[in-house]
């Protein structure tokens, strides 16, 4: 059960670190077990908007808070998350 949701988990943040990456963003998405957080690589001006925007688009997510992955979380959801 547990490898099941960390399996998920960590394919939320590889995903997501690669998107980062690739666009040069100073975040990244630290992870272990189920447990996932964005964090900042360095201090941004309003950088904490971006869990506004998430908020706005159905994705609720605490500021600087850590997330986790549960079994309601379906692939579909994951997915937009990324």
């Amino acid at each position: 059960f547990q490898e099941k949701l960390t399996q998920k988990a960590k394919r939320l943040a590889d995903s997501l670190n690669d998107i980062l990456k690739e666009r040069q963003l100073p975040l990244f998405a630290a992870q272990f077990g189920s447990l996932w957080k964005l964090k900042f690589k360095e201090e941004l001006q309003y950088g904490e908007l971006i869990f506004t925007l998430m908020r706005e688009k159905g994705i609720h997510i605490w500021d600087g808070f850590p997330c986790f992955i549960t079994e309601a979380h379906t692939d579909s959801e994951i997915n937009t998350i990324i």
